[in-house]
C-alpha cells in the first residue's frame, strides 16, 4: 500500500474523512425546509431579486405537490425526490394523456367556452386601387370631400373600365397598378391616389379603412381574378381585384376538426391553465418563512411574495 493510501486509511479510522457541507437552508415552506440549492435549481441568480422569488414560488410548489404525490399515488411516490413526485403528479392530472380521454361532458363545455374560435366572418384578400378625397377617417365629413368624390366619379369609371379590358398576367398586376397611379399623379397631381395589396382584417388605426361595407357587398358578389368597380365609399372611389376569398367558418361539435381542435390545442391549454391554479392553491395554503439573513448570504437579496 502506498503512503497515500495509508493515509487515508488512517483518516477513515480516525473518522476524518471529509464530507460535503451540509445544504443551507434559507427558509422552509409548509415545514419543509428549502435549501439556496433547491432555489439556484430553479434559476434563482445572485444579486436577482425576482429570480429568487420566482424560484421560491417554483420549490414550494414542488415540495406541495410532492406533499399531495405521496397522499394520491401511496407508495408508488413514497421513495420519490420532491422533484420526481411532483413531476409525477403533475403527469397524472395534467398530463396530454388526459385530453384523448376526455369525456364528453367536458369537451362539450370546453367546445361553448371557447365558440369563437370555431366561428369566422368571411373574409377576403383584394387588390385596391384608391382615388381618395380623404384618407382620414376624421377628415370624411368635410364638405369638400363630397364636392371631390362627385367630380371624380368620371375618372374612377374610365380607370375601372380600362382595367376591365385589360387582361392581367400573374405577378404584373401590382406593377400596372402602380404604373396607374402614377399616370394619374402625374395627370391631376392629386395626391389621393394610392395602390393596396389589402385584407378583410386590416388594423383600425384611424387612417383609410378598406374594410368597408359597400366593398364588403361588391367584393362578396364576385369570382376570385374579377375586377370590381368602382367602388364609392366615405374616402373615395375603390377600383378593386379580388384575390381570393374565404367563405365564413361555423364549425359544429360533431366536425372532425373540432374535435381535433379540442385535443391538440384547446385541451392542452385548459389543462395549463388548471395546473397553474391547482399549484396556485395548494401554495397558497402552505406558511413561506423565509431565512431573510441565508437568503442574503446565498443570493443579495430576500424573497418576499411571489411577483
Amino acid at each position: 500500500m502506498g503512503a497515500t493510501g495509508a493515509l487515508i486509511t488512517v483518516w477513515t479510522l480516525l473518522g476524518l474523512t471529509t464530507t460535503a457541507p451540509p445544504a443551507k437552508v434559507v427558509g422552509t415552506s409548509g415545514g419543509a425546509p428549502i435549501t439556496a440549492q433547491d432555489l439556484e435549481r430553479h434559476g434563482a441568480k445572485a444579486g436577482d431579486t425576482q429570480s429568487v422569488e420566482r424560484a421560491v414560488y417554483a420549490m414550494r410548489g414542488e415540495l406541495a405537490l410532492a406533499s399531495e404525490a405521496k397522499s394520491l399515488l401511496g407508495p408508488r411516490a413514497a421513495k420519490m425526490s420532491s422533484e420526481r413526485a411532483a413531476r409525477t403528479l403533475i403527469e397524472h392530472l395534467f398530463g396530454p394523456a388526459i385530453c384523448d380521454r376526455l369525456p364528453t361532458p367536458a369537451r362539450k363545455e370546453r367546445y361553448a367556452s371557447t365558440r369563437w374560435r370555431f366561428v369566422a366572418p368571411p373574409a377576403w384578400h383584394v387588390e385596391d386601387l384608391q382615388l381618395l378625397c380623404c384618407e382620414d377617417a376624421r377628415d370624411c365629413r368635410r364638405p369638400e370631400v363630397s364636392k371631390c368624390i362627385e367630380t371624380r366619379a368620371p375618372e374612377a369609371q374610365a380607370i375601372g373600365l380600362h382595367l376591365k379590358g385589360q387582361p392581367v398576367q400573374e405577378g404584373t398586376l401590382e406593377a400596372q397598378m402602380l404604373a396607374i397611379r402614377e399616370q394619374g399623379r402625374q395627370a391631376a397631381r392629386n395626391e389621393y391616389i394610392f395602390y393596396h395589396d389589402v385584407g378583410s382584417q386590416a388594423p383600425s388605426d384611424g387612417r383609410l379603412q378598406t374594410v368597408d361595407a359597400p366593398i364588403a357587398e361588391a367584393v362578396a358578389e364576385a369570382k376570385p381574378g374579377a375586377w370590381i368597380g368602382p367602388v364609392t365609399t366615405r374616402f373615395g372611389h375603390h377600383v378593386l381585384r379580388l384575390k381570393r376569398r374565404r367563405p365564413a367558418i361555423d364549425l359544429p361539435y360533431e366536425d372532425p376538426r373540432t374535435q381535433a381542435l379540442l385535443v391538440t390545442e384547446l385541451c392542452p391549454a385548459f389543462l395549463l391553465d388548471q395546473r397553474a391554479r391547482y399549484v396556485q392553491e395548494l401554495v397558497r395554503v402552505q406558511a413561506w418563512r423565509p431565512d431573510n439573513e441565508a437568503l442574503h448570504a446565498a443570493f443579495g437579496s430576500a424573497a418576499g411574495p411571489r411577483p
